[in-house]
């Protein structure tokens, strides 16, 4: 299966049918709750999208040009851009938009938290400093066993590495808010 076919196939479908969901939500004017909807919600996804391009494409060029990994030439179309072939970096585009759109439709149908918010209770305090130590001490692990230079565990060292920095950075200045929107998050990010 060519790479431009599996898109098609694995990524077209819930695409088109999360379109269709996000299209009849505004027809019948259902809304982001409250809590969501301080931004606009296409420009968070647009900024997502440009987040997920910026932060994989140089990671996924190291991992072509060391030959970590690489494309069958038959099954790429040949349009290159550094060492990935452009249909990665519409598979980078269509995945954030496709989960970004089953966060949007999940948050308008899952019931929220209705007690205001407390960012600065101290239990929100310890568990979010406590979860960022662990996380970063996951991914100063996984970069040990990269630099090791141990062939096993070379692919999950970089793919460590690469994914525990933003959730790292993400637990440590809104740790907090992910707990008390985890459901929302695990429903949305578990099936991604």
């Amino acid at each position: 299966m060519t790479y431009f076919a599996f898109l098609f196939k694995f990524l077209g479908p819930p695409l088109v049918i999360l379109g269709f969901l996000t299209w009849l939500d505004a027809r019948r004017g259902r809304k982001m709750p409250h809590a969501l909807n301080a931004w606009p919600v296409w420009l968070v996804i647009a900024a997502h999208i440009v987040v997920a391009v910026l932060y994989t494409t140089p990671w996924d060029n190291y991992l072509v040009a060391t030959r970590v990994w690489w494309y069958e030439p038959e099954l790429v179309s040949g349009l290159i851009i550094g060492w990935v072939p452009i249909e990665e970096y519409l598979f980078f585009i269509l995945q954030t938009l496709m989960t970004s759109l089953w966060l949007v439709w999940l948050a308008k149908r899952m019931q929220m938290p209705s007690a205001p918010f407390d960012a600065a209770a101290p239990g929100a305090r310890r568990a979010r400093w406590g979860f960022t130590l662990l996380f970063a001490l996951l991914w100063i692990g996984s970069l040990v066993l990269l630099l090791s230079g141990w062939r096993p565990v070379t692919y999950l060292a970089l793919e460590l590495v690469w994914a525990l920095l933003p959730i790292l950075l993400q637990v440590a200045f809104g740790g907090d808010i992910l707990w008390r929107y985890r459901n929302l998050a695990l429903a949305a990010l578990l099936p991604a």
